[in-house]
């Protein structure tokens, strides 16, 4: 069984599992982005908005592209 998640909890998902399989931690990633502790924690924080730009970056500094495709509904 599939739930639908709202795009920015996918995304936060996403970068989450993203971290743990690469083996880095949210330090590493504060490190990567020269962001400070509170702004890379907030981009797992499911009751925080986060703009676009931050998981850009976020995505970025792990090595990754962020694509966001838009399909038809059936």
């Amino acid at each position: 069984m599939w739930v639908k998640l709202p795009l920015e909890t996918d995304l936060k998902v996403r970068l989450y599992r993203l971290l743990r399989g690469k083996g880095i931690t949210r330090a590493e990633l504060q490190r990567r982005l020269g962001w400070n502790r509170a702004s890379v924690d907030r981009l797992s924080r499911l009751d925080h908005g986060t703009p676009g730009a931050q998981f850009d970056a976020a995505y970025q500094a792990l090595g990754c592209e962020l694509n966001v495709e838009r399909v038809p509904m059936p």
